[in-house]
């Protein structure tokens, strides 16, 4: 038994697909960092733990992250990848997924 013979003792990858690979997994765990965020944020001006110029602050920060988010998606998508569709669908089941539910989300209720 020789798993030697078998086993490529190197393996050639192509540095441009495992660059648009890695870019892709780091956006991915980016983006769900950021839907933590989102969800904390929420979750702290719901409790009233933030002032009205600290909820001001932190809507514009989460809306600048966004819309970087979006530059770097659109840029990745400018880049040819045979997986690219796979881990977009991934992406939005990760992000849908760790969404709260409607339910939770309507039956918070603001009181004015």
């Amino acid at each position: 038994m020789n798993d030697q013979q078998s086993c490529p003792t190197r393996i050639d990858l192509d540095p441009e697909a495992l660059g648009r690979g890695l870019s892709r997994i780091v956006l991915v765990v980016l983006e769900l960092l950021r839907e933590l965020l989102e969800r904390q944020a929420v979750r702290r001006m719901e409790a009233g733990e933030l002032t009205d110029h600290e909820v001001e602050r932190l809507g514009q920060a989460l809306r600048s992250l966004r819309r970087t988010f979006e530059e770097l998606r659109a840029d990745l998508a400018d880049l040819p990848d045979p997986a690219a569709d796979e881990l977009d669908a991934l992406l939005a089941a990760l992000v849908e997924a760790n969404r709260p539910t409607a339910s939770r989300a309507s039956g918070s209720g603001t009181t004015s």
